[in-house]
């Protein structure tokens, strides 16, 4: 089969500067040159949160006598002709899902009052997806937003004209092979870009000879379209690239004796329900009951005040349309929600008290993965188009095009009988709902975070860690955690004890000042620290400012704390990495990193997500090891 491909997939391994190799191809061949009018213009998609990460590259690593000029379309107004004045456009899924809007708007207008479309104001409408608008070469980063070929970003950017097309992506399948048919879609490599053809050829999974066959021909394809490298890939018996050292180290923490009869107790407690269902034979009927008890053995590792009240779900207030959503819930749904003994995200398979819910379909999430969900800066293909980007596809039914996503609080305030007056919502609980929202609010709280503030073995340990690196080498410091309260409670020691600048990038912040505070880490010599929420900055980041990271809490997939670390581990990096991850000695956080061990083997071998989502799925045996009933060799 011979392809015509103008463009392919780099696939290279996270880290390993796919980025920087983009930039040098549009300096190597660019479009001054061309004699196939197509211009000079490089158009680059991706997520909200990367866009100014491009930018930067750009300005930073490319010589003053070969500047290209830079043009950032992102929540302004250009016109085509000022577009292709520029050197690289930068723009984003979001933005291009609301263009396409536009354009669908106006052709099915047009038609319904059997006018002729026109093309020039179809351009001008649309500066990047109009008919008449063409650019040398368009770039998608982190390309697998597009992996579901129906989502408005997969028909917005395959309506771009170019004469070059690009994908970059570190995982070019997550699922299965037919999201490949996408990519492959937009690179318009004949005669595969059929969808449909592609689905009949290489996507088809009806039978196993089919299958069989379906593999060697993607193999055969992905060699002629796919470039994939890895850092411990080698030629000629020497590494592709030689990046600085990495040191793992596992740090242990010893409960001091009050949160040691605490966890205690609460072990003991779950010990006897864990027992109660196995004996009865119905683990997996509560197998979310269990990850809930699981969950909270895992926060009393790390403070005692994540156990207080349920401080994940923290959020904006209940509006009125949020309220109006969840009144649209079906019976069957309410009563199935009512129901669930406990809650399991539909993404990242992780225990939640209190999941956001999607409506109408009634599937619960986690609040990093509801973020992920609804914003398309984040590297997301279901959110579809609103300029808001909160109209969205479930990605566990794929029912509904115009899901939105509400709080567990407004599922349940209309089905409250009578307010209860005798106990009072506790007042930190209130004052961090309302600090998400306003400055003046965030101070207040944590203002009485501080005077509320008790130390943990674990926190004290970090303390000890950043004090040690600080008098020693003065490196600059990543610390990951899966709850924000934690991340507070560690902002409260740092500035007033150890009196260090920091500053944050968790779910709650804006593109803007994420940008701002990554622009403030990385370019501000007194700020020694960042905290990071380990969903909100696990990928795409490049943090190589940083060389020590603390990871406080262990997650259930390895992988997701490898993507956080390679934010420091990559191209770039000056110094040696050391890795430090915080385990409470003798407790669930051990016998969870044990299970990590035994099967990272999988996530290693696996290009996708299917295996990494299987490691999220607990056994009985995993769970007995988990509640400290059994061994880990079972």
């Amino acid at each position: 089969m011979e392809l015509k491909c103008n463009g392919g997939i780099l696939g290279d391994d996270m880290g390993l500067g796919k980025t920087l190799s983009t930039i040098s191809l549009m300096l190597a061949r660019d479009g001054q040159r061309s004699s196939e009018g197509y211009g000079k213009t490089n158009l680059v998609v991706a997520p909200v949160s990367l866009l100014q990460q491009w930018k930067r590259e750009i300005e930073e690593k490319v010589l003053p006598d070969h500047k290209l000029r830079v043009y950032m379309l992102h929540n302004r107004k250009a016109s085509f002709a000022e577009l292709r004045q520029y050197d690289v456009v930068l723009t984003s899924y979001g933005m291009l899902s609301s263009e396409f809007n536009k354009m669908d708007k106006y052709i099915t207008e047009a038609t319904s009052a059997f006018q002729v479309v026109n093309n020039d104001d179809l351009s001008r409408l649309c500066p990047v997806l109009g008919p008449d608008n063409y650019f040398y070469r368009v770039i998608l980063d982190e390309a697998h937003c597009i992996k579901n070929h129906k989502s408005k970003s997969a028909k917005a950017v395959c309506n771009i004209t170019a004469l070059y097309r690009w994908c970059l992506t570190g995982t070019p399948m997550q699922n299965n092979p037919r999201e490949l048919g996408s990519l492959v879609h937009f690179l318009r490599i004949k005669p595969y870009c059929d969808i449909e053809m592609f689905i009949k050829g290489i996507g088809s999974r009806s039978n196993r000879a089919v299958t069989k066959n379906a593999m060697m021909e993607l193999q055969n394809l992905l060699r002629d379209i796919l470039l994939r490298r890895k850092k411990d890939d080698t030629i000629d018996g020497r590494p592709i690239i030689e990046l600085k050292g990495k040191t793992e180290v596992v740090d242990h923490v010893v409960f001091d004796p009050d949160e040691q009869e605490y966890y205690q107790s609460l072990q003991r407690d779950s010990k006897v329900e864990f027992n109660k269902y196995l004996r009865a034979g119905t683990v997996g009927k509560h197998y979310a009951a269990l990850l809930v008890l699981i969950l909270r053995l895992r926060q009393a590792c790390c403070h005692p005040y994540l156990h207080i009240a349920d401080w994940e779900s923290v959020g904006s207030a209940v509006d009125d349309n949020s309220l109006a959503l969840a009144g649209s819930l079906t019976p069957d749904v309410i009563e199935g929600i009512k129901g669930a003994e406990a809650f399991v995200c539909s993404v990242c398979l992780d225990a939640v008290e209190s999941p956001f819910i999607m409506v109408p379909c009634g599937d619960y999430f986690c609040k990093g993965c509801s973020e992920r969900l609804a914003d398309p800066g984040h590297n997301n293909t279901n959110a579809e188009g609103d300029e808001d980007g909160t109209r969205m596809k479930c990605p566990t039914c794929q029912r509904d095009e115009n899901s939105k996503v509400i709080s567990y609080d407004a599922f349940k305030k209309p089905r409250r009988r009578q307010k209860v007056t005798n106990i009072e919502p506790h007042t930190l609980m209130k004052l961090r709902k309302k600090a998400v929202n306003s400055e003046r609010a965030h101070r207040r709280y944590m203002g009485y975070l501080r005077g509320i503030w008790l130390p943990s073995a674990k926190v004290t340990k970090c303390c000890q860690l950043i004090s040690s690196i600080q008098k020693t080498t003065q490196e600059k410091i990543i610390i990951f955690s899966q709850w924000t309260l934690l991340l507070d409670l560690l902002e409260v020691a740092i500035s007033d004890q150890l009196r260090l600048g920091l500053c944050r990038y968790d779910g709650n912040m804006n593109a803007t000042k994420r940008d701002q505070a990554l622009h403030k880490f990385i370019d501000t010599p007194e700020i020694k620290v960042i905290l990071v929420s380990l969903k909100a900055g696990n990928a795409g980041l490049n943090l190589t400012a940083a060389s020590q990271v603390i990871i406080m809490d262990p997650f259930w997939n390895p992988f997701v704390e490898n993507q956080a670390i390679d934010r420091t581990y990559r191209i770039g990096q000056q110094r040696d990495i050391t890795v430090h991850r915080l385990l409470t000695q003798d407790t669930v956080e051990d016998r969870i990193v044990a299970i990590q061990n035994r099967k990272r083997v999988i996530i290693d071998s696996a290009l996708g997500d299917d295996v990494s989502k299987s490691i999220g799925r607990l056994g009985t045996n995993d769970l007995a090891y988990l509640f400290g009933v059994g061994n880990k060799d079972n």
